[in-house]
């Protein structure tokens, strides 16, 4: 038991350290002239997300081919398609972002976006949540 909250903390420990250098690249990449001082704002945001997922398809390929999974009967393909696009366009638009408000700025506002979601899975999807998930998205979004 201790070795898995052991290792839990250290996971949970790489991510953040992961993010946070990721979003202070990002930052420092959409808020930085090139070349210094002298030269123009990097704008071509697409480009980054492009890379981004690029990169993932490659690594996500390898890993398949290495871990060979078994393919599901029941999979719908097309299905993942919607919040794949819908992934690609929110990292555009924090991209975008960047140019106006900070990073940690840009962070708040999509960890708040947890609260809003379950607003409207209970209005358009009748969906409930317990008064626990409430608080939880509540937490979250207060940073």
């Amino acid at each position: 038991r201790t070795k898995v909250i052991q290792r839990l903390l250290f996971c949970s420990l790489m991510l953040n350290v992961t993010f946070v250098t990721w979003g202070a690249i990002q930052e420092r990449m959409l808020t930085r002239r090139y070349p210094r001082h002298t030269g123009e704002y990097f704008t071509y945001s697409y480009a980054l997300v492009f890379t981004n997922r690029f990169w993932t398809l490659i690594m996500s390929g390898c890993m398949w081919l290495y871990l060979k999974p078994r393919r599901s009967q029941s999979t719908v393909l097309y299905e993942y398609s919607f919040p794949s696009i819908s992934n690609m366009l929110s990292s555009w638009c924090q991209y975008e972002a960047l140019r106006y408000v900070s990073f940690p700025a840009t962070t708040l506002f999509k960890s708040f976006k947890l609260a809003p979601v379950m607003l409207m899975g209970k209005l358009l999807g009748n969906k409930s949540y317990p008064a626990y998930d409430y608080m939880v998205a509540v937490v979250i979004g207060i940073g």
